[in-house]
């Protein structure tokens, strides 16, 4: 607040210089089909750029619309004299400012700062913020001034230390919730368990290693009984007993069973057939 406010009692004092100096001297004749933005201008050394390359870049900025198309431009005049852009405390006000020089038909720019420079000029303060302090057509004489010029120049300077102390703030608390975030899942990674890690060093000191850890728990299969030595179901243990016993008996019992066998009922075998008509 104090430095605030020691600015503002410098920027009088220099305005009130300016004004007796202005007062205690002669106003330029204006030349003959002055246009504005000449070579001799005070806004010759100014540059050009485009209002996108400046839109939301941290800032100030002068910026000089004039429309060159127009003979004896009396505003254009009045703005580059020495009672303002060409006088030495305007211009050390104006040290701390991009300076910009452009045309009213130039595009991308405002439309409504172009307009008020159509068939004259204007002076255009502006923060990063767009913040702006305008001298056009719209201002009487008596406030095209260079101490106006001047006052203004102070308070978007003090405008703009104030939005870039903040950006810098908010920066700086960005970057402290980074470094906690990290150290929070530094310390979240830090108390996890290592039980895999662990289990497997401890392995490797027994000799043992992870795959042989492993075990299948899926069940042996059963052998299939088309396999080689196995078990011959019950009915085919019979038939081969009963062959065995086909080559021990006579051949007169073998015929006697063959005719037993033909007279048992095959749906019935304790039933024996009716006996043959004779």
């Amino acid at each position: 607040m104090v430095v605030r406010t020691r600015m503002m009692v410098a920027v009088c004092g220099m305005a009130l210089m300016l004004a007796v100096h202005a007062a205690d001297s002669k106003p330029d004749k204006m030349p003959k089909d002055f246009k504005g933005g000449g070579k001799d201008s005070s806004v010759k050394d100014w540059g050009n750029k485009s209002f996108e390359q400046i839109k939301g870049v941290p800032g100030l900025y002068a910026i000089y619309i004039y429309d060159d198309g127009r003979k004896n431009n009396a505003e254009a005049f009045k703005l580059e004299s020495k009672e303002m852009l060409g006088a030495k405390e305007v211009q050390e006000a104006l040290s701390k400012f991009v300076k910009i020089k452009i045309k009213e038909d130039a595009k991308g720019w405002p439309e409504q700062w172009t307009k008020d420079a159509k068939g004259g000029a204007s002076l255009i303060l502006m923060s990063s913020d767009v913040q702006i302090a305008a001298f056009d057509k719209h201002k009487t004489n008596a406030e095209m001034s260079g101490p106006l010029v001047i006052a203004a120049a102070a308070q978007l300077k003090a405008h703009e230390e104030d939005i870039q102390k903040t950006a810098r703030q908010h920066a700086k608390e960005k970057v402290r919730e980074a470094a906690e975030k990290a150290e929070r899942e530094k310390i979240a990674a830090a108390s996890k368990p290592k039980v895999e890690k662990e289990t497997i060093e401890d392995s490797k000191d027994l000799g043992i290693s992870a795959l042989d850890k492993k075990t299948d728990t899926k069940p042996p299969e059963k052998p299939k009984s088309d396999k080689p030595g196995a078990k011959a179901p019950a009915a085919d243990k019979k038939s081969a007993d009963a062959k065995k016993d086909d080559k021990k008996m006579p051949a007169e019992k073998k015929d006697d069973k063959k005719v037993a066998d033909a007279k048992t009922d095959p749906k019935d075998p304790k039933k024996k057939p009716a006996p043959d008509d004779e």
